[in-house]
């Protein structure tokens, strides 16, 4: 099969054969039924109450406000990022959802289904390729991906990418006959190719989501490693701050303080307490049939012999261990309600963790420490849990030796940040904190 670049004349002749024979058979269907016209059917079933897991703000999709702001969001992003030039302002009217990226779902979900033969989708059969690193890499995908976002349109041409062109044909065909796999708005015959209108590939019903994963069996030494986890989520008094912290802004691009937020400043205090562990964002996204999506991130650790953890910080629950890391995605898509009765998207990743975190990462702000404003907010909601909050102890998980433990301790903000500071981060000079807040001289 050809590739991404190569011309046409260099395909196989039977590759050449089988375009032209669809083309004329699905050039006949659409010829035959016109420009045809389908809406897609919503389920009635919404998604259950998220409960702690989950931040509540869901991204309502068929809302024509939300839908018009999005692309006038990303056609202001992606012009500004052409031109070298910093991103627009831009206020939404609605409340952003928990990762910005969740708003172009239903069209990441269409070209995972265009360009699966580019893909590399299963964790556990090395590094993985989503359909965003192929957007990023391939300058035509980048271009057809950003005109189906703004106009809805897609086309995709045999001399770029044969078997994206005969996917698309195999859902345009099922759109307009039996619409077991895809919607369409409309299909058109163009100049010798199929065009469609608002392509969507279908949502998964409820019975078709998996449940929680099992984690490993227990031993000595992992329920040794669980109440470490558990102490020091504890005493990063992230679980404390989460209410009075938690901010989602309608303005972009101001750093807000966010799931993703969270989930760095996490990690980052976690990995300075566990030597010789790594550590990852774990982002999930979802779409669900009543037309909405979300997606969520929580910090994943990677523990000395190569099992997975993952903590959520709104409430310091410790999951794990799990040998995989898809058995550790699978079970932070299960313990968030919401992903249960939705469909949670091939998007789902481990992010490294880097300087600026998930910073431009399709319109996600920057990370919070990034902010004066968000800085001066944590160091405030820090100082008051550090004197207020005491951890609750249970007979069956003591604090092993070197946790900190007590009022006061080790509350620096400084413990949540990068180790190495972008240059751009104004340094933190002891006197622009209230103590215990200060970062130690180190």
């Amino acid at each position: 099969m050809a590739t991404a670049g190569c011309p046409c004349q260099s395909l196989q002749p039977a590759v050449v054969r089988a375009n032209r024979w669809v083309t004329e058979c699905l050039l006949s269907v659409v010829f035959a039924i016109g420009a045809v016209t389908f809406a897609a059917t919503a389920q009635d079933s919404p998604p259950a109450d998220g409960g702690d897991a989950v931040e509540t703000v869901s991204w309502d999709l068929s809302d024509p406000v939300n839908h018009a702001e999005s692309r006038e969001f990303f056609a202001g992003l992606w012009a500004a990022e052409d031109a070298g030039l910093p991103a627009p302002d831009f206020e939404f009217t609605n409340t952003p959802p928990g990762l910005m990226l969740s708003m172009l779902i239903p069209e990441f979900e269409v070209f995972t289904e265009l360009y699966a033969h580019r893909l590399q989708l299963d964790f556990d059969a090395g590094e993985r390729y989503l359909v965003t690193n192929l957007i990023a890499d391939d300058a035509e995908v980048r271009t057809e991906f950003r005109s189906f976002v703004l106009t809805g349109k897609l086309a995709p041409r045999p001399e770029v990418d044969s078997e994206a062109h005969l996917a698309h044909y195999a859902l345009s065909i099922d759109a307009i006959t039996v619409q077991e796999r895809a919607t369409v708005v409309s299909v058109h015959a163009v100049g010798g190719l199929i065009e469609s209108q608002g392509m969507s590939v279908n949502v998964a019903t409820d019975a078709e989501t998996g449940t929680s994963p099992v984690p490993d069996q227990s031993t000595p030494a992992a329920e040794e490693t669980r109440c470490r986890l558990r102490w020091l989520a504890e005493w990063s008094r992230l679980k404390c701050m989460y209410n009075a912290l938690y901010e989602r802004d309608k303005k972009w691009p101001a750093p807000d303080f966010d799931c993703d937020d969270f989930a760095d400043a996490m990690l980052r205090y976690l990995l300075r307490h566990l030597e010789g562990w790594n550590g990852k964002i774990g982002v999930i996204l979802w779409r669900c049939s009543d037309g909405t999506s979300n997606g969520h991130a929580v910090p994943v650790l990677i523990d000395p012999e190569g099992r997975y953890w993952w903590i959520e910080p709104r409430s310091g629950t410790v999951y794990g261990p799990f040998a995989t890391a898809s058995a550790a995605l699978a079970s932070i898509r299960a313990e968030n309600d919401a992903a249960q009765h939705c469909r949670s998207t091939d998007l789902d990743e481990l992010r490294e963790l880097g300087p600026w975190n998930l910073s431009g990462w399709y319109g996600e702000q920057d990370p919070w420490h990034q902010s004066v404003r968000q800085r001066n907010r944590f160091c405030a909601k820090l100082a008051a849990c550090c004197r207020d909050y005491v951890s609750l102890e249970d007979n069956h998980c003591p604090p092993p030796p070197g946790v900190p433990s007590g009022p006061l301790s080790n509350c620096h903000i400084g413990d949540y940040f990068p180790l190495d500071l972008p240059p751009t981060l104004p340094p933190l000079p002891a006197t622009d904190w209230p103590p215990p807040c200060s970062p130690p001289a180190r």
